[in-house]
C-alpha cells in the first residue's frame, strides 16, 4: 500500500506474515478495502474485518496446496503468497520486485533496529526509524522457493520471475514486458465482463425506446471487446431500424466472421442481403450454415422464403 499513490491503483489482495510488519501496519490494514490474508498471530494487532482473513500456520507438507488447512510461511511472505495463488487456481504466477538482496547484514532472523530510512525495501518507510525488524534468511527463502517451484511444476503450472535486476536464480526469468503479456488475457476477461454488462444495459435501453442510450452502450461494449458478437448483432438491428442498412450489414457481416454458427447472426445477415436484393449471397450464407447445422429449421425456413418467387 506504500506504493498505491505512485502506481495509481490498489492491488487486488494483500498478504502479510511477519509479526513486526503486522504490528507496525495494523492501522493501515484496517483502512484498506481489498481482501487481506494475514497470519493468525496478527489478530493481536489487527482489528477483525469482513475483508481480513487470518490464516493459521501449518508446515506439515511445507508447501500447503489447500490454504483452508493453513499455510507455511517459512522464511518469506512471498512463499505464503505463492501458496495462496496456488489455492486460487492460478496456472502461472509471476514474481515482480523480488530482488532477493538486502543491504543490512547479520545473523538470519536476528532482530535489529534501523537508525535511518529503510535501505532494504522498495520504500524507505517500510520499516521506519527505530522500528524493530528481523534480518532475512536468504538460504531459507531459497529452500522455500524451490519447494514452491516443485509444487507448481508438479501440477503443470509455472512460477516465473520478472524482477528487473533481481538476484534470485531459481525461476525462469522473463522481462517485465513479457509479464504484462502473460497477464493480458486476464485483463481482457475483465473487459469482456464489462462489455457484457454494457450489452445488457443497451438491451434494456432499447426495450424502453431509448435508442440513443442503446447505441452508446453497444458501441462502448465493442470498444472494450471488439469481437463481442451480441453487441455487433444489436448494433446491426439498431442501424437497420434507423434506416441505415449499409451500416447494419457491416455489423452483421462482422458478427458472421466471428461466429459463423450463430443462428441469429446468420438470419440477420441474410435479411439485410435480401433487402439489398443480394439474394444469391444470402442463399450462400444460409446454405453454408445448413451444411454445418442441417437440423436448424429456422434457417431452413429463411432459405425457403428466399427461394420462393
Amino acid at each position: 500500500y506504500l506504493l498505491f499513490d505512485k502506481l495509481g491503483f490498489q492491488t487486488s489482495f494483500l498478504v502479510a506474515a511477519n509479526a513486526y510488519v503486522l504490528k507496525q501496519a495494523a492501522r493501515e490494514y484496517a483502512s484498506l478495502s481489498m481482501p487481506q490474508f494475514l497470519m493468525m498471530w496478527g489478530r493481536e494487532f489487527v482489528r477483525k474485518k469482513d475483508n481480513i482473513l487470518f490464516l493459521r500456520e501449518d508446515c506439515q507438507s511445507h508447501f500447503m496446496k489447500d490454504m483452508s488447512k493453513g499455510v507455511c510461511v517459512d522464511c518469506t511472505v512471498t512463499y505464503m503468497a505463492m501458496q495462496i495463488a496456488y489455492f486460487m487456481g492460478f496456472s502461472t504466477a509471476v514474481l515482480i520486485g523480488v530482488d532477493h538482496h538486502f543491504e543490512s547484514k547479520g545473523d538470519p532472523h536476528s532482530t535489529v533496529k534501523l537508525e535511518g530510512g529503510d535501505p532494504n525495501h522498495f520504500d524507505p518507510s517500510y520499516f521506519g526509524y527505530g522500528v524493530p525488524w528481523q534480518l532475512p534468511d536468504l538460504e531459507g527463502s531459497e529452500r522455500a522457493y524451490r519447494s514452491a517451484k516443485a509444487a507448481f511444476e508438479g501440477d503443470g503450472r509455472r512460477l516465473l520471475d520478472a524482477t528487473v535486476g533481481g538476484k534470485l536464480r531459481i525461476y525462469p526469468k522473463i522481462s517485465y514486458e513479457e509479464a504484462l503479456g502473460i497477464t493480458a488475457p486476464a485483463d481482457q476477461a475483465s473487459l469482456d465482463r464489462q462489455a457484457a454488462e454494457l450489452n445488457r444495459q443497451g438491451s434494456q435501453c432499447f426495450e424502453k425506446g431509448d435508442t440513443d442510450g442503446a447505441m452508446k452502450a453497444f458501441t462502448k461494449a465493442l470498444e472494450l471487446s471488439p469481437d463481442f458478437v451480441g453487441a455487433h448483432n444489436n448494433l446491426g438491428i439498431l442501424y437497420w431500424k434507423a434506416g441505415n442498412p449499409q451500416k447494419s450489414q457491416q455489423h452483421f457481416a462482422r458478427a458472421l466472421e466471428i461466429a459463423p454458427n450463430d443462428r441469429n447472426t446468420v438470419i440477420n445477415c441474410g435479411e439485410v442481403l435480401k433487402f439489398h436484393k443480394r439474394t444469391e449471397e444470402a442463399k450462400a450464407i444460409y446454405s453454408s450454415y445448413l451444411q454445418r447445422n442441417p437440423g436448424d429449421e429456422a434457417v431452413r425456413k429463411a432459405m425457403r422464403e428466399l427461394e420462393t418467387p
